[in-house]
């Protein structure tokens, strides 16, 4: 048994600073009777939708941030394919990972059969050999990692989906490429949930067959003028979906925003942060007996039940003394502050800025032949570490 450690030390993810003159942003052209959109609708994003999306808006009329020059385009005057997932809709698709919410994309196919990390994801068109780097997730507009893929290490494995989330935007090629670092697969933009004039609040207990037990909470409401507030999160622990006998997923997520929206309709400015501490079993590899071409189920294991993992082989010490314990998982430990800023200037003028910062360690332990090489110690143990600052698009 070798463990293989990954630490990401992440760093900073900035969208651009811009200024823009109205109607130069778009790429298609507006009809002549169309109303401005809004940089960030503030009452959309306040009250959760229902279904696919609002059905209490006009056909078209919901706004899609991600994949346009940070202000917001209407779905009918979109110029690229957008499936658009409420929280509602979410929670009736009952994704086992932030990944396999991906199932309900067209042209998109998770296979996450690792557990609810390391999930390799594929876009139609792009050809891949695993991983998932045609695939870029934003939190509110600003790419959570950059890189969409490392070793041990792609973006779904860095937030969670909880009942703070009012949306998820999913955007294919089109201006998805320009506007969302650069990405010409998929874009999977998490759109977060804001404060009212009013308090509100929700909470929910659920519990699964696997063993699996989890909280969520949510509360938001009026600051003050125009300025609101949102806090929430979830819990959750279990065994997970192949039973080690032992507590192999526990973690959670925290996520808070301050809202200000400016007089007269200028925009808003938002503060936000995220802190996500959360593991779950790594659940490969699974034995098989391979004899020439004929490939067959290893003798008294199952393979779609069964996991190495186990109270024996749980905790073990390797030849240079080094501890290992199973139950650590693949996760992550990462906190993830931002500010978004839009500002009508003048007339046809704004100024708009997205600026979020991710720091933190994504490991993995996990049983498996892995031939490493010896560090200091003689120890065969593979051990990456990358260090990582990423740039603002131009």
């Amino acid at each position: 048994m070798n463990r293989i450690l990954v630490t990401a030390r992440l760093l900073t993810g900035a969208a651009p600073f811009a200024l823009l003159v109205a109607g130069s942003a778009h790429a298609q052209t507006a009809p002549a009777d169309a109303q401005p959109v809004p940089a960030m609708s503030s009452a959309q994003r306040a009250q959760p939708d229902a279904g696919i999306v609002d059905p209490d808006a006009q056909a078209g009329e919901d706004i899609i941030v991600v994949g346009t020059a940070g202000g917001g385009t209407r779905r009918q005057d979109a110029a690229f394919a957008v499936t658009t997932l409420s929280n509602d809709a979410i929670e009736r698709a009952a994704p086992n990972s932030t990944a396999d919410l991906l199932r309900t994309v067209p042209g998109v196919m998770a296979e996450s059969s690792g557990g609810q990390n390391g999930a390799n994801i594929f876009v139609r068109g792009y050809p891949s050999g695993g991983d998932a780097q045609f695939v870029t997730f934003q939190l509110g507009g600003v790419p959570i990692f950059p890189p969409s893929t490392l070793s041990f290490l792609e973006n779904s494995q860095l937030i969670r989906l909880d009942e703070t989330v009012q949306r998820v935007e999913a955007v294919r090629g089109g201006t998805g490429s320009l506007f969302s670092n650069g990405q010409p697969g998929l874009t999977v933009n998490v759109v977060p949930r804001i404060g009212g004039d009013t308090f509100k609040g929700f909470a929910k207990f659920s519990y699964t067959d696997y063993d699996e037990a989890r909280g969520d909470a949510w509360v938001s409401g009026p600051l003050g003028g125009n300025t609101s507030f949102m806090v929430g999160g979830y819990y959750a622990q279990g065994n997970g979906i192949r039973d080690p006998r032992y507590r192999a997923e526990k973690g959670g997520q925290i996520t808070a925003n301050i809202h200000h929206d400016f007089d007269d309709n200028k925009g808003s400015v938002e503060v936000y942060a995220r802190y996500l501490n959360d593991h779950g079993q790594w659940l490969l590899p699974i034995p098989i007996v391979q004899n020439g071409t004929s490939i067959t189920a290893y003798p008294g294991f199952d393979a779609g039940t069964g996991t190495l993992a186990g109270p024996e082989t749980r905790v073990t010490t390797n030849l240079v003394g080094r501890r290992l314990d199973l139950a650590e998982g693949r996760g992550a430990k990462v906190i993830n502050p931002g500010v978004t800023f839009d500002y009508a200037v003048a007339d046809g003028l704004r100024v708009r800025e997205r600026l979020s910062y991710l720091g933190g360690d994504a490991d993995t332990v996990e049983t498996g032949e892995v031939k490493g090489q010896p560090d200091g110690d003689g120890d065969e143990q593979n051990r990456q570490s990358h260090t990582f600052e990423a740039q603002g698009q131009a």
